[in-house]
């Protein structure tokens, strides 16, 4: 094919003229990448530069020296005025909630989703352990009593509204949330039917709460998101 210089396309063989500009047309084979060469000259290009992300880690080591002072001083309190008495077990495990569960996902971009569950679980065992040590320095006795009656209650009553919360609040993922939500919700009422299988004598109010506030939470959800929980159940457990 005939090539233009002055348009830098090219023509017809049987054509002299450009009929584009009307140039005489060249009777030479012009590579295609020299075309697209003839017109970088015209066009500046942004260049590009990497995000190195110093703001993004600096933020992220300040948080993590942040609760690591916090834990410290707690621990360190702990030990000088009351060290029968673990408190600052407690402080520690928000400290590591807060770290791993809520600043490390907001820095690397990760969903929250994806650690509700799992570390709501290391909570549960994390209280029940120090429960049983707590007990035994104390009373001298491995006794869960404390943890079973009010902390697991009311730690899965907070992580069942914080999944309702971001079932709402988070458009695009919710989806993601439902299936949390649901383990949540069944985890939620465990405590609740333990004690009233076993007929646990005290105070009890905070292990009937968590029950019939995941028993009315998981029947509500199950009617607003029907369709994409039967979805999800389908999708993930092949039924």
């Amino acid at each position: 094919m005939k090539y233009c210089t002055e348009c830098k396309v090219s023509a017809n063989d049987n054509l002299t003229n450009c009929p584009l500009c009307g140039a005489y047309l060249k009777d030479t084979i012009v590579d295609s990448a020299d075309i697209y060469r003839g017109y970088e000259s015209h066009y500046e290009y942004t260049p590009l530069t990497k995000n190195s992300g110093k703001k993004n880690n600096f933020l992220r080591q300040k948080s993590f020296l942040l609760v690591l002072a916090i834990t410290l001083i707690c621990i360190f309190i702990n030990w000088t005025t009351s060290p029968t008495v673990w408190w600052s077990a407690y402080t520690t495990i928000g400290m590591f909630l807060v770290y791993t569960c809520v600043l490390n996902p907001i820095y690397t971009k990760r969903r929250f989703y994806a650690n509700i569950a799992v570390w709501t679980l290391c909570i549960c065992v994390g209280l029940i352990v120090i429960d049983l040590f707590n007990n035994y320095l104390i009373f001298g006795t491995w006794d869960i009593d404390l943890a079973f009656r009010y902390e697991l209650p009311a730690v899965l009553v907070v992580v069942v509204i914080l999944s309702d919360f971001m079932i709402f609040f988070e458009k695009t993922h919710y989806k993601y949330y439902l299936m949390t939500m649901v383990g949540m919700n069944l985890l939620c009422l465990v405590p609740g039917i333990v004690a009233l299988a076993v007929g646990t004598e005290g105070d009890t109010w905070v292990l009937l709460t968590s029950l019939y506030f995941g028993i009315a939470n998981l029947l509500i959800m199950s009617i607003v998101y029907f369709k994409q929980m039967r979805y999800e159940f389908k999708k993930k457990f092949f039924v």
